[in-house]
């Protein structure tokens, strides 16, 4: 409540922009490339929605929401669908790739659910160097 309380003074005082969600410590960006202990929040999905509600109440001007949701919700928020990784979507053969499209709507839709405005996801990184492990299955 404290850090919370901390953030809408900064809203107000500051007239800040906009804020980007991060969630970690059970979700699948964590535990992708690590096997890091699993601290479940099963209520994530919900307290994001309060929180960006509270944070918008207290903001003069709308603030722009974001979060890094590569791989939709999943990736930083427990009990939210997971969609396939960048990576699995570019191997689909050229009379799928529709799905791409697809899945893009969807993730764009749960988002949209929560409050979120923008998705934080790489849309060109190419994986061109075997020895940069941060593009990986990030790239399509």
């Amino acid at each position: 409540e404290e850090n919370i309380q901390a953030t809408e003074r900064l809203i107000k005082e500051h007239n800040i922009g906009g804020l980007t969600f991060f969630h970690s410590r059970a979700s699948a960006a964590t535990n992708y490339e690590t096997k890091k202990k699993i601290v479940l929040n099963d209520d994530s999905f919900q307290r994001l929605k309060e929180l960006i509600i509270r944070y918008q109440n207290c903001a003069t001007t709308p603030l722009l929401m974001s979060i890094d949701a590569e791989w939709g919700l999943a990736m930083r928020v427990e009990k939210t669908p997971q969609y396939p990784y960048a990576i699995t979507l570019g191997a689909l053969p050229n009379n799928q790739k529709n799905l791409v499209y697809e899945v893009g709507k969807q993730i764009g839709l749960d988002l949209k659910s929560v409050g979120i405005h923008y998705n934080l996801a790489p849309l060109a990184d190419i994986n061109n160097n075997p020895n940069n492990p941060v593009i990986g299955y990030r790239s399509f």
